[in-house]
């Protein structure tokens, strides 16, 4: 039998593998050539004779497979004792990775994910895709040896909107499967109301505004701030609808006052400032207005101040007329 057995990957894209060995004693008889067995001695194929310098080639074989060899000489007398079985394993794809979790931002996921095995090749590159669109390379400054956890910043996304992420991971032999996918609803903070009315009362202010994006996630709140945005309040009791109050102000006093939407990721953009006198009517109007509504509160100065002109028109009527009955 040969005296001893080695093999060598020579080629991992065309399942190759070099062998080399030493042979044995001929017993007497010139060795003719060597055979070679993949299953154990069940089955054996014979070498040419220009394998008994040492060396050989197996060609034809199955990337990542796993190949016990065992090989024999053959004399005139017949074939000699097999050597003991060398294993090697020829280099795969990598196996599939596994998406470990996600965390949704503004229009943006970022996935994070474990690579498989490299099956004998090390893994060069990673990437995503996203509603089984194309595939993305991962942007990574080297990779580490073994690799660690990894994490995939992916972009583009519409707030609100569930997208299916996968990841899958490269080495030189190929890309591996797919790996199982994962599920991500981007969101954001709210975008700014595109439309604010405010109609002025005696001490409060009623606001009525028209929600902008909602960034995927439902407005919870409204804030107002009328110190310039150094303090921002939160609108008490929470507005049902799209229109509420904000009381306890002083009389016949200027205000400035800017209103935003709050949802789970937080405080939105503000609208525009809107400037209003407590008891007194605006003319202008915030972010995409169509024009104030006409005063509607229950002060009752201008009232009582319409009646006097009133009064005074008609007192100056009758002694106009009793002045023209005396002529």
């Amino acid at each position: 039998a040969p005296l001893s057995l080695a093999t060598t990957v020579v080629d991992g894209f065309g399942g190759s593998v070099g062998v080399n060995f030493v042979a044995g004693a001929d017993g007497g008889s010139p060795i003719l050539h060597h055979e070679y067995s993949l299953d154990g001695g069940a089955n054996w194929t014979a070498l040419p004779p220009s394998a008994n310098a040492g060396s050989f080639t197996l060609r034809g074989l199955t990337p990542g497979g796993r190949y016990p060899v065992v090989l024999r000489a053959v004399n005139a007398v017949g074939a000699g004792p097999a050597s003991e079985a060398t294993f090697f394993t020829l280099a795969a794809s990598p196996d599939a990775p596994t998406i470990t979790g996600a965390t949704a931002g503004g229009g943006t996921a970022a996935v994070r994910f474990t690579p498989g095995a490299d099956n004998g090749d090390p893994i060069v590159s990673h990437e995503y895709s996203v509603d089984g669109g194309p595939w993305v390379m991962v942007e990574y400054d080297g990779f580490a040896d073994p690799l660690p956890f990894l994490e995939a910043l992916i972009t583009g996304l519409t707030d609100g909107v569930p997208a299916v992420i996968r990841v899958r991971s490269s080495n030189t032999i190929g890309a591996s499967a797919a790996s199982a996918p994962i599920t991500v609803t981007s969101v954001s903070k709210p975008s700014a109301p595109t439309s604010v009315t405010v109609t002025p009362g005696p001490t409060s202010v009623t606001i009525t505004v028209v929600p902008g994006d909602d960034g995927g996630e439902p407005i919870t709140d409204w804030e107002y701030t009328i110190d310039g945005g150094e303090t921002w309040i939160t609108v008490s009791p929470r507005p049902t609808g799209t229109t509420f109050t904000v009381g306890e102000l002083e009389e016949d006093a200027e205000y400035t006052i800017s209103v935003r939407p709050v949802n789970a990721e937080g405080a939105g953009v503000p609208s525009d400032p809107i400037t209003f006198t407590t008891g007194t009517p605006v003319d202008g109007s915030g972010v995409g207005g169509a024009g104030q509504l006409p005063y509607t509160g229950t002060d009752t100065r201008p009232l009582l101040a319409l009646g006097m002109v009133l009064l005074a028109a008609g007192g100056a009527l009758v002694v106009l007329r009793r002045r023209a009955l005396r002529v």
